[in-house]
């Protein structure tokens, strides 16, 4: 597929406006609390020297359309499992990426690692729903709200025992989490306009966070020599999904991100 594919039009505002009155009626019992797990295995793994794998599931991509079946999926979580990666994360966006929450449900069952939810999440209700669906961790794009918007989500999360990985995209968006002190940033390398990745940006916006913050980088970790790279940077953990949706070298591949 070509580099050069640009959306018809901003990703974000079409995950905005979808997102604002959708909210599925919960249909799953609460498990939670496994964001404590989350944050102990990261800080494991950066005692290690290690980086930590958030290994992602999802079903589908607007890039890349379908990416793997019911069978792969079980097949990866095992993967991931015997691999100890620090989270999974579960894609669970329906209309972009053919996610839904009983997804989370069915990860959660197979594996104990932590759950991350990664869904535009636009409202305390969104957050309470992944809450009521197994989430231990909840993605938050800055991006999508204003400074007091990211305060009450905040809240919200931490009223009921969930973690929060914050992504952001821009100088502005580490500008508006700063109060909150955020832990873990994700650093999405990919621009939602165009869909191109690019590390030169992320470096720049990883310059602004404090040393304090564990940086987890999103999108465009496709090969050794990447995640090289980005260690030597002092990245502490990768986000990786399509570069799994491939059976072939599951395990050495989980390998070499986390080890080198």
């Amino acid at each position: 597929m070509s580099n050069t594919h640009v959306i018809d039009m901003d990703l974000l505002g079409r995950a905005l406006q979808h997102s604002s009155g959708h909210v599925c009626a919960p249909g799953a019992r609460w498990h939670g609390g496994g964001f404590a797990e989350f944050y102990r295995r990261l800080a494991a793994d950066i005692t290690a020297g290690c980086a930590s794998v958030v290994s992602e599931v999802k079903r589908a991509s607007p890039r890349e359309g379908g990416l793997r079946d019911r069978v792969f999926a079980q097949e990866l979580s095992r993967a991931m499992e015997l691999r100890r990666a620090a989270c999974v994360s579960v894609l669970t966006e329906h209309r972009l990426f053919g996610g839904h929450g009983s997804l989370a449900i069915a990860m959660g069952r197979l594996i104990g690692t932590p759950i991350l939810w990664k869904d535009f999440v636009a409202s305390s209700e969104h957050v309470a729903h992944a809450l009521a669906m197994g989430a231990d961790v909840v993605l938050l794009v800055a991006a999508m709200h204003c400074s007091a918007a990211l305060r009450e989500v905040q809240a919200c999360a931490h009223s009921h025992g969930l973690g929060l990985l914050y992504e952001v995209h821009s100088h502005a968006d580490v500008d508006k989490i700063a109060p909150l002190y955020p832990s873990v940033v994700g650093i999405n390398s990919r621009n939602l306009r165009t869909f191109l990745t690019g590390f030169e940006a992320a470096y720049a916006v990883m310059s602004r966070l404090p040393a304090s913050c564990a940086v987890v980088m999103e999108s465009g970790v496709c090969t050794h020599d990447s995640a090289r790279g980005l260690r030597r940077r002092l990245v502490r953990g990768f986000i990786v999904g399509e570069l799994l949706s491939d059976r072939r070298g599951i395990y050495r591949r989980l390998r070499w991100m986390a080890e080198g």
